[in-house]
């Protein structure tokens, strides 16, 4: 079918010229995906792809007005007069510059994206510089601003999308899966904003070209250097230090990001004495591209993390009492080529290979685990590995189509182990296993004001017999000039699970992968998702949004999940929904930029094995989300920032009392032993959480460098919100979080 509306044309349009060309930074000629291309008398529209291309069909005109914008550059319009069939731009945009006497708007409205993609927001880096943040500017941070998007903890980055956790939302570097992008204590993510070109996050309704997850999609972009000159920038704060450098080479460009923490450096080499475990992270993330000639172009990504943790809280007579050992690492390479085959038709083929290894060794008592005999130490390893390809063709076969037609494959590597009964489990978890299929898809523009993307996904997965079809629709109306509607839907299914066992949840740290076996089926959720998007005034945008999603055969980590001897035992299978509603003003007036969002949501949960099967919570469920972010230029070297967050609290289990039990030891004499009472699953909630975080800049100039000083405050008023619930043997009733954090940071670019 979708095939088939590809060869139709549609009536309406008449016939049609093709307009084809890329956007680029007119300084470093470095690619701006994701750039809003507007056909201004037509009233339509599209966006440059990954690489900065972009070709639609439309009305046949003599002229054509064109509109390229882009966050933080100036607007590039043109005139184009038709000489033939097919119009070709360059659009190289100029970086723009505030100053006090003219203001100038820098932002891109999401008003004029394209129409058929729901509840997708698109931003560039140069967003992200502005935010207050404990030490570094950080993507994860960022996007937990935005309605639909929470954390677990201030001690977490990890991202919960429209009620799904983590496992559920597909994190993409480059085309490339990422497993676990966070750093312990959850301040920063894997992502260095600086190696960062553009991401795009899509929380509901995403179309078939993006798969394995059944929640959404976080797709993030690696800059790829100057192709006009060396240059760089160096950031050092209390916590860590970065080096990004990037320059030109042969008919492209490289880029490479050093990162690390230096705590254990100033605790271990400069005896400085401080009250935190002994911990570092390193990142390394660098890209390569060449333009191969005038339609090939060749591209190499390359990221390397590691997190290393070892904490020992108490010793008696040279005796560990409370100790943590752990670490996890990410490392990816993959191979991009991307080739212009004609003006309407362009192929992007990708060969990658991911991995993930985590390991943690511990006390019981550190991870309130309960085995019989006494305290001993518990290892857990997880390692998976994935070697992936690839190829999407976009092709524009006539007026008002844009397809895509794809091919995919993985093959998955696992292992997992735990010695916790003093042996190694031999659980259900698959050494090798994979998954291919094809993807169709076709934007169809029905008419000059509604856009129709349907879409179509088949899996096979290799330890199951059928394939797996995952349909998909979604679709753009606009109303009126300013008013846009988006609509989303669709099927999707995944095929691996991660997870955390409860006692890291509330903090950023080594994940659990396991893939479907015999005896858990894929998750699968059924989604729809809308948006009414009204630009207000120039600059000004209102965006309110409703969602609902059901989801089969979901699955979450057992308490005791390290005793079990296949999947069954290690994960709770049941369903879920996930339904809210989300609203969002955006203010982007050149010098002030605002945004305020608000979310209304459930996440609830049945499982059989608890509380008999009834509903309940999930852990990470608000009701109410309240968020606001305001940056304002003063001058031409100062800026200040404000966020304000305000929450529900989140649901927990609590303990409704105690009682005493007579036990026989092993020498048979009788002990008391104290156990609780628990209440229904998640059943109490914690306060609300409110925190304001303040930050200033301060940019100046020494000789040929650009030097700027960022000045943070963390929880500026020093709120102590609730991390989790105590046993209740203490004054406070909680466990309490960080207090105020003041962080300077000094930055060098050159």
């Amino acid at each position: 079918m979708i095939l088939c509306l590809s060869l139709l044309p549609v009536a309406s349009f008449g016939q049609s010229v093709l307009v084809h060309g890329s956007a680029r930074d007119a300084e470093t000629e470095e690619p701006l995906p994701f750039a809003n291309v507007v056909f201004v008398r037509q009233g339509t529209g599209t966006t440059t792809n990954r690489l900065g291309y972009f070709f639609q069909r439309i009305q046949r005109s003599d002229t054509v007005h064109v509109r390229v914008s882009y966050v933080g550059y100036r607007t590039f319009d043109t005139l184009l007069i038709r000489s033939s069939g097919e119009m070709t731009i360059a659009a190289n945009l100029r970086p723009a510059s505030v100053t006090m006497e003219e203001v100038e708007v820098l932002g891109q409205s999401k008003f004029y994206d394209k129409g058929s993609y729901p509840s997708a927001i698109v931003f560039q880096s140069k967003e992200l510089t502005a935010l207050p943040s404990p030490g570094e500017r950080d993507l994860l941070r960022s996007l937990q601003r935005y309605p639909g998007v929470s954390f677990q903890s201030e001690m977490s980055s990890n991202i919960y999308v429209r009620g799904g956790s983590p496992d559920q939302t597909l994190i993409q570097l480059d085309g490339i899966t990422v497993y676990n992008p966070s750093h312990v204590f959850g301040f920063f993510s894997m992502f260095n904003v600086d190696a960062i070109k553009a991401a795009k996050i899509m929380k509901g309704g995403f179309p078939a070209e993006y798969g394995t997850r059944v929640g959404s999609v976080l797709d993030v972009l690696s800059a790829e250097g100057d192709r006009s000159r060396f240059g760089g920038k160096a950031s050092f704060g209390l916590i860590n230090g970065s080096v990004f450098l990037n320059g030109p080479l042969g008919r492209g460009s490289w880029m490479v990001s050093v990162r690390r923490s230096y705590m254990d450096i100033l605790t271990n080499t400069l005896g400085i004495p401080l009250p935190l475990p002994d911990y570092f992270f390193h990142d390394l993330h660098g890209r390569v591209t060449q333009q191969l000639d005038d339609n090939n172009r060749l591209s190499a990504t390359i990221l390397n993390n590691l997190d290393d943790l070892d904490f020992v809280s108490e010793k008696n007579n040279d005796v560990i009492d409370e100790a943590v050992y752990s670490t996890w690492s990410n490392r990816l390479i993959g191979i991009e080529w991307g080739c212009s085959l004609s003006s309407s038709a362009f192929l992007r083929t990708i060969v990658s290979n991911s991995s993930y290894h985590g390991n943690l060794d511990a006390t019981q008592n550190v991870l309130l685990v309960s085995f019989p005999g006494g305290s001993r130490l518990i290892n857990y390893g997880n390692r998976l590995e994935d070697l992936s390809f690839k190829s999407e063709l976009e092709w524009s076969p006539t007026t008002g189509h844009a397809a895509k037609l794809g091919a995919f494959f993985t093959k998955y590597n696992l292992a997992y182990s735990t010695n916790a009964s003093f042996e190694v489990i031999k659980s259900e978890v698959l050494r090798d296993y994979s998954i291919g299929g094809v993807l169709l898809q076709d934007e169809v523009g029905l008419t000059d004001k509604v856009t129709v993307t349907p879409g179509l996904r088949i899996t096979k997965y290799s330890k199951r017999d059928d394939p797996y079809f995952e349909p998909r629709i979604v679709a753009g109306i606009r109303l009126a000039p300013t008013l846009l509607a988006k609509i989303g839907s669709g099927v999707y299914q995944q095929w691996i699970n991660g997870g955390q066992p409860a006692y890291f949840l509330t903090f950023s740290g080594i994940d659990f992968w396991f893939p479907v076996g015999q005896s858990i089926r894929p998750s699968k959720s059924t989604q729809i998702s809308a948006d009414l998007l009204w630009n207000v005034q120039p600059g000004v945008d209102f965006t309110v949004s409703a969602y609902n999603s059901k989801i089969e055969n979901l699955v979450e980590l057992r308490p005791n999940f390290e005793e079990s001897q296949n999947l069954s035992g290690v994960f709770y299978s049941g369903r879920g929904r996930n339904f809210g509603l989300e609203a969002m003003l955006e203010v982007n007036r050149g010098v002030l930029r605002a945004m305020a969002g608000y979310t209304l949501s459930w996440a609830n949960r049945w499982f059989d094995d608890i509380d008999d099967g009834r509903e309940f919570p999930a852990r990470h469920d608000k009701r109410h989300v309240l968020d606001v972010v305001l940056t304002y230029r003063a001058s031409k070297t100062w800026e200040f920032s404000l966020a304000w967050t305000f929450s529900s609290g989140q649901a927990y289990t609590g303990i409704l009392g105690y009682y005493e039990l007579d036990q026989l030891t092993d020498s048979i004499s009788a002990s008391n032993t104290l156990h609780s009472v628990l209440s229904d699953k998640n059943a109490f909630r914690l306060p609300y959480y409110h925190r304001l975080d303040l930050g200033a800049t301060k940019t100046f100039d020494y000789d040929s460098w650009k030097l700027r000083l960022r000045i943070d405050v963390y929880n500026a008023y020093s709120r102590r919100n609730a991390l989790g619930a105590t046993t209740g043997f203490s004054d406070d009733p909680y466990y309490r979080l960080l207090p105020i954090i003041p962080t300077i940071t000094l930055e060098a670019e050159f």
